[in-house]
């Protein structure tokens, strides 16, 4: 049975667009003609020209399909994986206390005496009297979920190494910087900071962004050539163990050390419970 004719279209529209993403990866965005491209994707260039009208929009959309499968938007990320941990930790906190309070009862029925009985009343309103603050990730969680992200990240890059490069041509080669790659860019380093204030290294929020953006500055380079440092280092960013230990590098450059944030954090709680 032959296919539709709808279905025959939307199927070559996949191959150009798939035929794209191979031809700048192998020839780079200058190289990846649109003869090229349909050569690759065994079309003609007219079905080419149907489908997308000019080598940009096809170029354009081929990045963006590129970046959607991997990590579209870092920070999306980052919140969707805190959330999942916080809930975890609820879901944690909440059995936690339903076994304290059915304890307590028990307690309190077993208890003879009034006082005991008082006793067992308090701790089990306790039980279920947890600050909702409890059940946010903790420091370590925290700074695992950064680093799982970033790392998710410049994997994505070092697959497409000049998918990355298309998205930020304009600012790279042109030095022109009004365009949404680098709106974005600068939408990541500012989220990120407030997102991880309390654990980036630096006193002012300038100072603070500054680190994030040396970061993330670390991150699309090694991106768009994991292999530049190669010689000099030995690290072979392709390699999954590396790349981790690259990030973990990274941010313990960029980040306070443990200790000092989690004395910013119990400071910060100590000047809530006065405030209260």
């Amino acid at each position: 049975m032959a296919m539709p004719t709808l279905e025959r279209g939307n199927a070559a529209k996949e191959r150009i667009l798939l035929a794209a993403i191979a031809m700048v990866e192998r020839w780079g965005i200058d190289g990846a003609t649109t003869r090229v491209i349909a050569a690759e994707a065994g079309v003609n260039v007219a079905a080419v020209n149907y489908h997308f009208r000019t080598k940009n929009a096809l170029l354009g959309q081929a990045i963006d399909k590129v970046r959607t499968q991997g990590i579209q938007n870092p920070l999306f990320a980052i919140d969707e994986e805190l959330a999942h941990v916080s809930d975890r930790r609820a879901n944690m906190l909440r059995k936690a206390d339903a076994a304290a309070v059915a304890a307590a009862v028990v307690a309190a029925a077993a208890a003879g005496k009034n006082g005991k009985k008082r006793v067992a009343a308090r701790a089990a309103a306790n039980a279920v009297a947890r600050p909702p603050a409890d059940w946010l990730p903790t420091e370590a969680e925290r700074r695992r979920v950064l680093a799982n992200v970033l790392d998710r990240v410049l994997e994505d890059g070092i697959l497409h190494p000049k998918a990355a490069f298309a998205h930020l041509r304009a600012a790279i080669v042109d030095h022109e910087y009004a365009s949404e790659a680098v709106d974005r860019t600068n939408e990541i380093v500012v989220g990120l900071e407030g997102r991880f204030h309390a654990l980036i290294a630096g006193k002012s929020k300038k100072e603070k962004r500054l680190a994030v953006a040396q970061a993330w500055s670390a991150i699309v380079l090694a991106s768009l050539a994991p292999g530049l440092f190669a010689e000099s280092t030995g690290i072979d960013l392709k390699d999954k163990k590396a790349r981790r230990a690259f990030v973990a590098s990274l941010l313990a450059r960029t980040l306070v050390a443990p200790s000092t944030a989690a004395s910013r954090t119990s400071r910060a709680r100590s000047k809530t419970k006065r405030a209260g």
